[in-house]
């Protein structure tokens, strides 16, 4: 369900790594429900701004893996291992509570150490929660972008294979409720039923394109 939603909505047509790469939650990393839409429009806005960010600061978006403690990627049958899977599907309201208020992540992750390297390198303050707040910018950028494309709610699309098709005949919740979790995700990206962001969340994100959007 996350991978499909961020198929949909990535910037630049079905690409995981844009999209977010949720399978690392799904069975690649982590194994969390799959089959549940519960929390994946959340996970899949934080794991877009964040893979967002490592491009832009020019690191390989394999390192995203150390978002995640070793011991859950080394010991996928360990019971913390296993109580982590179950626990995500819930999270969603503290997912959505960072990403709309990065700011109260002040602090530098332990297993993450990408924001302590881009203030070494570049003398910047970047804490995890500015880290998430410029990668979400940049993803709102390349929406504003696309829109002058005729990029929509419309484009945000699958296969009809994925979302009319089961993918296991006898699990009815095998294709991918991909309007329901689009209804979700553009909630909690701060874009309008288009798919599209709103000019408050343009002023909040700083992004002038009011004038040359077509509102």
């Amino acid at each position: 369900m996350g991978l499909g939603l961020g198929y949909a909505t990535s910037n630049r047509g079905g690409c995981h790594l844009n999209g977010g790469y949720l399978v690392i939650l799904e069975g690649l990393g982590l194994s969390m429900n799959q089959t549940t839409y519960h929390s994946k429009a959340d996970l899949t806005m934080l794991f877009q701004d964040l893979m967002e960010m490592i491009s832009a600061a020019g690191q390989c978006l394999f390192t995203s893996y150390a978002f995640f403690p070793t011991p859950l990627m080394k010991h996928p049958n360990a019971w913390y291992t296993k109580m982590v899977n179950k626990v995500l599907p819930y999270c969603g309201p503290a997912v959505r509570l960072i990403n709309k208020y990065p700011e109260i992540a002040h602090l530098h992750l332990p297993v993450f150490h990408h924001t302590k390297g881009f203030e070494y390198t570049t003398g910047m303050k970047m804490k995890f929660g500015d880290y998430i707040r410029c990668g979400e910018r940049g993803y709102n950028l390349e929406r504003e972008i696309n829109r002058r494309f005729g990029v929509n709610a419309n484009k945000d699309a699958l296969p009809k294979r994925l979302t009319d098709t089961l993918q296991d005949p006898n699990d009815p919740n095998s294709k991918v409720p991909l309007e329901r979790l689009k209804k979700v995700y553009y909630h909690a990206r701060g874009w309008d039923k288009r798919g599209l962001p709103t000019e408050r969340t343009l002023k909040k994100l700083k992004i002038d394109f009011a004038s040359e959007s077509g509102r």
